[in-house]
């Protein structure tokens, strides 16, 4: 059997925390002690050959922290850690760079130590030029590049060292649209030739695109552990404060004050929908109840498609309108629309919340409340996700 290419056990560290200078001079010539900030706690993750998983978690949840370890730039103060083959990180920018050398000298110190052999560093070095889209400014100091500029290095050199791992933290979000883009491609073949990776990222598109599974880091420890879909709903309920004792299993969750009673798809005609023709007029009806008086409230909906990539959304704060219900009141709110998704199968999810804050001010939150089917319209052939307003072709002599 394969051996998995990070398997990490009951990983912990903490860091000092001085109160002052004066503190840590003590300290050092221990006349006193520090109080120390646990940064992981046992922390257990196995990454075999060719899946890939998302690190998900806010700031200071401990995801840098667990990457540095994975790396090698910090020590666990206490676990297991193996690694099996070469593991290349794009981290912090500027890490591993010599800012006072060249971009084309730094290509062979930092892919030196990712591993590579001066003859390999060698063959590759124009590709990995040409990948940076840098040009003349490789032979400028890196002190002089811009934060995308030494994104743009680093993730070249990274990706061809060819290594066991590659893991990727927000350092691309950095980068151009369009070098983005280029990225995610090289990470997508990487990936397809058996590559494993290990993706940190707060685009849940992109970790339900390229990740296998997902773990959930809050407050250190792993919260989560499992579909990546499924990540990422606990995820949203974590940053709303929700215990995940009082949500269950359910995709469903909130303070229930105001509270989503029915929703359905209807035809211009009224009747409801589940298989609609792309280009179609179709209303979102939603049914919405209080137990007490709230206002300035915001309901708003996602189409999904079947791979739990985002299609479009809104909310009722966005459109200039706000909700407003008293005691015992039910109201229904209608988005009318025209559907111009492709063929295929899509889900709603619905949420009604603060019009100011969708995350710690849920009131109902249902994922996937609605599934629906799109019909290719036989007048209007397209390909993609959504169609757009072709007016007319038209076929003239250049002149």
């Amino acid at each position: 059997m394969t051996p998995p290419i990070i398997f990490a056990n009951k990983i912990s560290k903490s860091f000092a925390l001085p109160s002052s200078p004066l503190s840590l001079l003590c300290a050092i010539f221990g006349f006193t002690s520090m109080s120390r900030r646990k940064a992981l706690k046992n922390i257990s993750l196995t990454l075999n050959k060719g899946e890939s998983i998302a690190i998900i978690g806010q700031n200071g949840a401990g995801k840098s922290t667990l990457l540095k370890i994975l790396t090698g730039v910090l020590l666990p103060d206490s676990g297991e850690l193996k690694i099996e083959g070469t593991v290349a990180a794009l981290l912090e920018l500027g890490a591993g760079f010599d800012m006072r050398l060249t971009g084309r000298q730094n290509i062979y110190a930092n892919a030196t130590l990712l591993g590579m052999q001066k003859k390999e560093i060698y063959a590759k070095e124009s590709s990995i030029v040409e990948f940076s889209e840098l040009g003349v400014r490789i032979d400028d100091p890196v002190r002089t590049y811009s934060s995308g500029m030494i994104m743009r290095l680093g993730f070249a050199i990274a990706i061809h060292s060819s290594p066991a791992c590659f893991i990727v933290d927000e350092a691309l979000s950095v980068g151009d649209a369009s070098f983005q883009q280029k990225c995610l491609r090289a990470i997508d073949t990487y990936r397809k030739n058996g590559g494993s990776l290990l993706f940190v990222s707060h685009d849940f598109n992109m970790i339900q695109k390229f990740c296998d599974r997902a773990i959930v880091l809050a407050d250190g420890e792993v919260a989560f552990e499992g579909d990546t879909a499924q990540a990422v709903k606990f995820y949203i309920r974590h940053i709303s404060n929700m215990a995940y004792e009082e949500m269950g299993t359910s995709d469903r969750y909130g303070f229930s004050v105001a509270t989503i009673e029915k929703a359905e798809l209807l035809s211009s005609s009224g009747a409801p929908q589940k298989q609609i023709i792309s280009g179609s007029d179709i209303t979102l009806s939603v049914h919405i109840s209080a137990k007490e008086s709230v206002s300035s409230l915001s309901l708003g909906f996602l189409i999904k498609d079947r791979l739990g990539m985002d299609m479009y959304g809104t909310n009722t704060t966005e459109r200039g309108v706000e909700l407003n219900l008293q005691k015992d009141e039910v109201i229904v709110v209608r988005f009318s629309f025209k559907l111009t998704l492709g063929a295929g199968k899509y889900s709603i999810t619905l949420g009604l919340h603060d019009s100011n804050d969708y995350t710690q001010n849920v009131q109902d939150w249902l994922y996937d409340a609605l599934s629906f089917e799109v019909i290719a319209n036989p007048n209007d052939r397209f390909v993609g996700p959504a169609g757009q307003i072709l007016h007319s072709i038209t076929i003239g002599k250049a002149i």
